[in-house]
């Protein structure tokens, strides 16, 4: 495995509209069931992350995307010290450290970029929560039944790490 990680450039839409086809098609309770969207909305995707005051990284094996973690962070400058991130990972690279070092990747993308809070929701039974914890991680609030699967409810934590 040559696994790298890197900022996401224009070009890489069409890896990433892969990437999360294959994603979408485990059904895993813990993103959103989003039908596949059409390589013209991946590359707007791609692109707002570009052009935005955000970032995306990509984990690579080679030059297939096996990883995601997407900062967002606000534009109006009393929030501009606060990113939420979202990260997903393929099947057969889970549970190997890439989430450990996405998560550190984007920590570092936050002390250089003068962020002050890194915040991010969660399914409260996804396995990742003690990754989360485990890297301090403390969650800072929880909303009940807030995300639907299959007509069962659960609860979404908000979790923060304080930088």
């Amino acid at each position: 495995m040559d696994i790298t990680i890197r900022i996401a450039e224009s070009s890489d839409a069409p890896a990433v509209h892969t990437y999360y086809a294959k994603l979408l098609e485990e059904k895993i309770p813990y993103i959103r069931d989003n039908p596949t969207p059409s390589i013209e909305d991946e590359i707007k995707f791609v692109q707002n992350f570009v052009d935005g005051p955000g970032d995306l990284l990509l984990a690579l094996d080679g030059t297939t995307v096996i990883g995601m973690l997407g900062i967002e962070r606000s534009g109006h400058y009393q929030e501009s010290h606060r990113i939420h991130i979202g990260i997903s990972i393929q099947k057969e690279y889970r549970a190997k450290g890439l989430g450990t070092q996405l998560l550190n990747e984007a920590t570092e993308w936050a002390v250089n970029n003068g962020i002050h809070s890194i915040e991010l929701e969660v399914i409260a039974a996804n396995p990742a929560v003690k990754l989360y914890k485990s890297l301090g991680y403390n969650v800072v609030g929880r909303i009940s039944n807030g995300f639907k699967v299959n007509n069962e409810y659960y609860d979404v934590l908000h979790m923060q790490l304080i930088l």
